[in-house]
């Protein structure tokens, strides 16, 4: 079995966040009937806790979510190794206008 990649390490942090906010958020109902619309409060859980879960620094767990954010709009990014820094401004540079717009 081969090592995941920093990239799939980074997704698994990104869907590790998604899931406990979505078990963890609390359920806000709007309206006074039984027919009202529920949601979910995703804000309840925070990406600080995904930290502490995973025995990781908050800015790491930040970093790797949005690195699989970027990746899931730009698939081509998944083939970039993360580990020079060349790759590393690219990227940055990339999920700055990713995040923005």
């Amino acid at each position: 079995m081969k090592p995941l990649t920093d990239i799939e390490v980074a997704s698994a942090i990104k869907d590790y966040d998604e899931m406990k906010r979505k078990l963890e958020g609390r359920i806000l109902k709007h309206g006074g009937d039984r027919k009202s619309k529920s949601t979910i409060d995703l804000d309840n859980w925070t990406t600080d806790k995904t930290a502490k879960d995973l025995g990781i620094s908050s800015g790491s767990t930040r970093q790797a979510i949005q690195i699989a954010k970027a990746v899931e709009e730009l698939p081509s990014l998944a083939k970039l190794n993360l580990k020079t820094n060349t790759i590393k401004i690219r990227l940055r540079f990339c999920l700055s206008g990713i995040l923005r717009g």
